[in-house]
Parts: C-alpha cells; structure tokens; sequence
C-alpha cells in the first residue's frame, strides 16, 4: 500500500512539475462579445496610449512599399515584407537593404511563407515550404537550413517558442469540418520534436467556425508578455501554446448568429448567412483586443478590455470614424487603427496616397512616396 501511494504522489508532482516548467498553469478564460448593434463609442488615442511616433519610410527604386506590411520593429530596424521581398530599413526610416531570392534554386524562394526576426541575433528566418533561409539585418545570405517534415504537413507559419524550440502552425479542415491547428515543435535546428492539435469545440465546448478567407501574411502565432500565443482565423478561440498543448486563453462570442463558416469552408451555398455576422481579424496587446468584423456590407471595430472583457471602443466603418482620433495631431484630422502589434507596440502604415492634401503637408510626404508609420506606445497599467 505504502509503495502505491508513493507512485501516485510521484506522479503528481511529476504533473505539477511539468506544468510550471512549460507555463502551463490555466487561467480562467476571458470571454468578449461581438455585436454589431452596439452603441457607438468612440474613443482618443490618447486614452490607450502614451505618445505616438511618425516615420517617413525612404522612397528609393529598391524599396518602393506596395503591399508590404510590418514585420518586426526594433531598436535599430524596421522590416517590412509581402510575399515576394522583405525590406529592412533603419530605426528612422532610412532604407538598408531588400532581400529578393525568388526562384526554384537551392538558395532561393518561389514565396515567401512567413519571417521570423531574431534581433538578438541579427538574424531573419525566411520559410518556405521546408526550408529555412536565413539572412543578416544588412541583407546578406548567411545559410540554408532543411525543415525536417512531420508525418504530411508542410509547415507554414514559425515562432520560437524558447532559445531550444521553433513551434509551426498548419491550418487542416477533416472529413467533420471542424478545423484544427496543427502546431509542430522543432529544435533550434528545425530538426522535428513534436505534434499535437486542438479541436475548438473539444477546447471550449462548441464548435468552430472556419472560412475560406484568405489570410495571407498574417502568421496566427504571436507574442504578448513573452508567451506565445495561437488563433485560429475565423475560429473562436485564442490558444497559449507550450511544448506540449494549447490552452484556451480567450473565446468569442456573438450577440447576433454567426456565420455557418464551416459550410463555407466547402463553398456549401448558405443564403442565410448574408444576414449573420462574420467572424473577423483578431490582434491582441498587453492590455486589449482589436476586433475588425462585418454584417452585410457594413464593417464594424469594437476594443476589448482583456481583463473585464468590456468594449472601450466601437464604430461603424461605414457611418462613423475608422478608428481612434488621433488627437496627438490635433493640426490635422486623422484616426488610428492599429494593423500590427507588437508587445506594447501598436503599428499603422498609411500610404501618402491615401491622405488629403493638408495631410500629406503635415506629414512632409508626397503622394507617390512610401507608407508612413505611427507607432504608437500602449499605456502600462497604473
């Protein structure tokens, strides 16, 4: 009796173990609302954050920004990226160098998947398809690194999860049209650990939704507070990912019926889903979430508090402001809408060509010149 006791407390403090040393510990999970009928709200930016600073990107023939988006912004550089090039300028705007290795050689491209800046390093991870190619923050080639494969899956979108581990994220739909996210764990020389997914309604006790909207260049794997974290586009739910699962972190709920996108995942015509709303793109910071979301032909943007899980912000796209007003220039009427966030970062690319006149002023920019960035600094709780 005394030995079987002794097993079952050595199991347990095994299991305990492993989920401190992985972050594993589950936290109550956040739940925020969706609803398209809520009252308008609006907001200033400088209820969120700190202070906000403009960038110029430099306009050459090698750096001309047509659909790049940001990608990481550090101390000393900007990189910004589409699927063909990635660009890398330096912490004021000034053009560096673009990385351009389209082809079907051993040390090029055909697309780019997914970048992943290491700027302890100076490094930058390009994937495609099972390959690593990796660069310096000047632009040079540096080395070709095979992605060992696991079982079919070709991985697509890469973090790291610590110094030791990669984790990979690939999108699957099965035969009951529930979608997964397929995450694979590699070591630091993308050699294959390990594989696990999560069914959405196994996770949180209802189905997922699924579309067949695209979602290039946006990896669903992110960072917020040195934890990586997972969401599933158009699903609804966000995950916290570690070695070994996924814990359900945050869920989404409506006011009003979604869409049957797991119907539309297999082009299943769906007449009513014209009048429900459509899950939509979800960015996480430390302190909030931004939701971007439609109903019909209209678009809608709500702010979330993380904590409570009430709105601070909604609008009408249609009707009303794009975005927070961006009273840090109260010289000329703007809004901001962050696309890209980092940590406590929150990033808007504007091209010259959008902006009025008086803007472009402003601004000290031409029509034809690169996207201007406002990087926004979020507010630390008080």
């Amino acid at each position: 009796m005394k030995n079987i006791c002794a097993v079952i407390i050595l199991i347990v403090l095994a299991f305990s173990c492993k989920n401190a040393s992985d972050g594993s510990k589950e936290a109550p999970i956040v739940t925020i609302r969706i609803d398209s009928e809520a009252k308008a709200k609006p907001a200033k930016l400088s209820d969120i954050v700190d202070s906000v600073r403009v960038i110029k990107l430099e306009t050459t023939e090698r750096s001309n920004i047509k659909a790049h988006r940001p990608v990481h912004i550090g101390s000393d550089r900007i990189i910004m990226a589409d699927r063909k090039e990635v660009l890398i300028f330096d912490q004021n705007g000034r053009f560096v160098a673009n990385i351009n290795k389209r082809g079907k050689g051993p040390l090029e491209y055909t697309q780019i998947g997914d970048i992943y800046a290491e700027m302890d390093e100076r490094l930058i991870y390009i994937f495609n398809h099972r390959k690593a190619l990796v660069f310096g923050m000047d632009g040079s080639f540096k080395e070709s690194i095979a992605v060992e494969d696991s079982v079919d899956q070709v991985p697509i979108y890469f973090r790291k999860l610590n110094p030791d581990t990669w984790v990979s994220a690939v999108f699957q739909s099965y035969n009951d049209s529930v979608p997964l996210v397929h995450l694979n764990t590699y070591n630091k020389d993308f050699h294959w650990k390990s594989s696990f997914d999560t069914r959405v309604r196994d996770a949180v006790g209802k189905k997922g939704a699924w579309s067949i909207h695209s979602y290039a260049y946006k990896s669903p794997l992110f960072y917020r507070e040195g934890k990586t974290y997972t969401h599933e586009p158009y699903t609804d739910t966000v995950f916290q990912v570690t070695e070994s699962r996924q814990i359900p972190f945050l869920a989404i709920d409506y006011a009003q019926p979604r869409k049957e996108l797991a119907a539309s995942f297999h082009r299943e015509a769906r007449p009513r889903n014209a009048d429900r709303i459509s899950p939509g793109d979800y960015r996480l910071s430390k302190h909030y979430v931004y939701c971007d979301f439609r109903k019909k032909k209209e678009g809608y943007r709500t702010v979330f508090d993380i904590e409570t899980g009430q709105p601070i912000f909604h609008t009408n796209l249609n009707t009303m402001s794009h975005g927070f007003e961006n009273d840090f220039f109260a010289n000329v009427a703007s809004v901001f809408w962050p696309k890209y966030i980092q940590e406590n970062l929150l990033i808007s690319t504007v091209l010259p060509v959008t902006m009025s006149e008086e803007q472009r002023q402003v601004y000290g920019v031409e029509e034809d010149d690169n996207a201007v960035l406002f990087v926004a600094y979020e507010k630390q709780s008080e």
